[in-house]
């Protein structure tokens, strides 16, 4: 276990999935003026991301689209809120 933290401060990587984390918001805002999606949050590399549809109610179908579309290409994602329909990415 110490030799896990010790790789963790050694490598920077708090600071390496903050960083990287930003960088998916900041793609993910720009994805978003041409899709459904609303109001992203992270913590690292930890993201969630809502999905509304025009009329600003949850779109249950398309993320489960999203969800399954990212499964197929080995990426974790998964449905964190059954009321808005968020979903969260996690790198398998």
């Amino acid at each position: 276990m110490l030799a896990t933290i010790s790789v963790i401060e050694e490598e920077d990587l708090l600071l390496r999935a903050e960083k990287l984390g930003e960088q998916i918001v900041i793609r993910l805002n720009e994805i978003k003026k041409i899709t459904s999606l609303v109001k992203s949050r992270s913590l690292g590399l930890t993201i969630g991301q809502d999905i509304i549809k025009q009329d600003g109610s949850p779109d249950r179908d398309a993320c489960a689209k999203i969800c399954y579309r990212a499964w197929e290409k080995g990426l974790i994602i998964t449905f964190r809120d059954k009321t808005h329909y968020a979903y969260s990415l996690r790198y398998h």
